[in-house]
């Protein structure tokens, strides 16, 4: 996670201005942003997976290659 700290702090800052300093607190901020980054790197972990899995189905199954790579494009969306 420290590798996302610089993206976390932004985005707790931004968090921060959206609510003009009012009603609210910076690890409140900060918390929110963590979750938000979190959510994206478990969506990319899960897209990664799955990719390597249909990867693996095409190199095993005969003619399953065409549908892999349907599915991989609609994800590069």
């Amino acid at each position: 996670m420290s590798s996302d700290h610089g993206i976390i702090e932004a985005l707790a800052y931004d968090l921060y201005l959206e609510r003009k300093g009012e009603c609210g607190s910076p690890l409140e901020d900060w918390l929110k942003a963590e979750k938000e980054v979190e959510k994206v790197n478990a969506a990319r972990i899960e897209k990664s997976t799955l990719l390597k899995a249909l990867q693996k189905r095409s190199r095993e199954v005969p003619g399953y290659a065409g549908k892999a790579a349907a599915k991989v494009g609609s994800f590069r969306r």
